[in-house]
């Protein structure tokens, strides 16, 4: 990607558009909302993501081509100057229209209503989501099981959870074939570890995403027929464990509106990093 830069009047570059982002993550003001962003972190590990900022490391948008953008703005930042940056922010020339995009909703709201103005597109919220992290462990006791690594022989069992998930969180459908792939590709990772029972595996999670002080769990699921025996809650928990002692603060999203999935993550030690929103932008023509 080639460097791109906005100028504000008579005071140098404002916005610029290259890989030299690293910054922006050292700033103490960042490092207070990083859970909650860490998303930004995997978006911006890829040769081709976007990624637009601020020498002064105070605004950073990042996005996959054809994803929703995540959307970092300083809270401290002054109202003429975060004026002047969202501005210039609506008229970069993106090579398509962003589909979306994600932050904290008190911090992003402006850009949101000023994309959508110009751009004549209708802002939609598509999910709010509670971040959390885990200092400290709550310990699960009695629950049936123990906890594992995936192994040679879990792929289809595997692959069989992710649809369902798939399809229970986000209402998508995908192929077994097509999932079973992706899987046999990240079981040798070693970071897909699951809850076994009697010999059978239960539940599923994984902690793919590291950053420099954290690690993000996803893929959380239990197959139907055995919900309600707490096996989820244990397999994140020890997850939790190992990755503590690897030096790492967990940390997850969940769906703000799944108050039985909060709840399952609160007893295993989460507490709350705020939450962040997810609009979707439509075309007026599509309402």
């Amino acid at each position: 990607m080639g460097n791109f830069s906005i100028e504000e009047k008579g005071e140098g570059p404002m916005l610029v558009s290259n890989r030299s982002f690293q910054h922006v993550f050292a700033q103490p003001a960042f490092q207070a909302m990083e859970a909650k962003y860490n998303v930004l972190y995997a978006i911006l590990t890829g040769e081709d993501a976007l990624s637009i900022h601020t020498e002064t490391g105070d605004i950073l948008l990042g996005q996959t081509p054809g994803y929703f953008a995540w959307l970092y703005i300083q809270p401290e930042l002054h109202a003429n100057r975060k004026e002047e940056l969202l501005n210039a922010l609506v008229k970069y020339p993106y090579s398509s229209r962003l589909p979306g995009v994600t932050g904290d909703p008190e911090l992003i709201r402006d850009f949101v209503e000023r994309y959508a103005s110009a751009y004549d597109v209708t802002p939609v919220v598509r999910m709010e989501l509670q971040a959390y992290h885990c200092p400290k462990v709550i310990e699960q006791e009695g629950v049936r099981g123990r906890m594992r690594p995936a192994a040679p022989g879990d792929e289809q069992t595997i692959a069989r959870f992710i649809v369902g998930l798939n399809q229970e969180a986000m209402n998508q459908t995908v192929k077994l074939e097509d999932v079973l792939e992706r899987v046999q590709v990240l079981l040798p990772a070693g970071h897909i570890s699951v809850w076994e029972v009697d010999g059978q595996v239960v539940s599923l999670a994984s902690a793919a995403h590291r950053s420099p002080r954290h690690a993000r769990i996803n893929m959380v699921y239990t197959d139907p027929a055995h919900r309600g025996q707490r096996y989820a809650g244990a397999l994140v928990g020890g997850l939790c464990r190992s990755l503590l002692q690897e030096g790492l603060t967990p940390m997850l999203y969940a769906d703000a509106n799944y108050a039985s999935s909060n709840k399952a993550y609160q007893r295993v030690g989460f507490t709350s990093c705020g939450v962040v929103t997810e609009y979707r932008f439509d075309a007026k023509d599509d309402h």
